[in-house]
């Protein structure tokens, strides 16, 4: 899945950027609106409107439930206080606000991830993840099982995800409001060299999670309640306020670039031409 994703940013800085830029687009939806006419382009935008839609509120739900465990307030109240945030520092700063702080958020996400590899790794509960790596008696063994019978089926979905990732219009808002193609170029290969560098913490992580004994760990793996997980991850204070922190950056971080996104694409569809 990471070498997908990073493969759709290559394609995009190499197939996607100059010609979407040298067409003067906005969004990822001006090239339809001029080749097919507004009513394709509304239709399609539409559709990418109800998506965001959805997704707004179910990042502020994310983002409310993880303040209301950290900080003992009501659910309902920290969904406001996560929404009026978003907004705020959106309509204040713009596009420039939303990447600053997506840099921001990323360096310390990064620094987060990496500092609590080696607390889970440790952890008693933990196997040791290169004993577990093809034989795992816990689970199955977190690098999968490798079958000649699936080669298809994985090339399939590595091309699904690294083509369909080009039809996400965060990607095209960062490609689109480069200051020039070769920088919007250029960020498209850093990108995609940095997706693989931050996949190395979280690989580590979902190894040790494959590795770790659910019968006897203090967290539980079965309860639909997730601020029953978190409850009990924050009385273990080794590694939990980096893992709740980590969770609040990741979480703010998708509510101003969909803010953004919604005036674009309304823009698009209502006032062109």
């Amino acid at each position: 899945m990471f070498t997908a994703f990073s493969t759709g940013f290559i394609v995009g800085g190499l197939f996607f950027a100059k010609p979407m830029r040298d067409m003067k687009c906005v969004t990822m939806m001006d090239p339809f609106h001029l080749k097919y006419g507004k009513i394709a382009a509304a239709g399609l935008s539409l559709l990418s409107l109800m998506v965001d839609v959805t997704w707004v509120p179910a990042t502020l739900i994310g983002l409310g439930g993880t303040m209301s465990v950290v900080l003992d307030v009501s659910f309902s109240v920290c969904i406001w206080i996560s929404a009026a945030v978003a907004v705020v520092y959106t309509l204040l700063g713009g596009l420039y606000s939303v990447a600053y702080t997506d840099v921001i958020q990323l360096v310390l996400i990064f620094i987060s991830l990496v500092v609590c590899v080696p607390f889970v790794m440790m952890n008693p509960h933990t196997v040791n993840i290169s004993q577990t790596l093809l034989n795992n008696s816990l689970h199955s063994p977190w690098i999968g099982t490798p079958d000649v019978r699936k080669t298809w089926l994985l090339i399939d979905e590595f091309c699904s995800l690294a083509l369909g990732s080009l039809g996400y219009q965060a990607i095209h808002q960062r490609i689109l409001s480069s200051s020039s193609t070769a920088t919007a170029k250029l960020t498209c290969f850093v990108a995609a060299f940095i997706f693989l560098v931050f996949m190395i913490p979280l690989v580590l992580l979902g190894a040790a999670v494959s590795s770790t004994d659910s019968r006897t760990s203090p967290i539980p793996t079965t309860s639909s309640d997730v601020s029953i997980r978190f409850e009990t991850l924050r009385q273990h204070k080794d590694c939990s306020d980096r893992v709740l922190n980590n969770l609040l950056r990741a979480e703010d971080s998708g509510s101003p670039s969909l803010l953004i996104l919604l005036h674009l694409l309304s823009d698009a569809v209502f006032h062109q031409d």
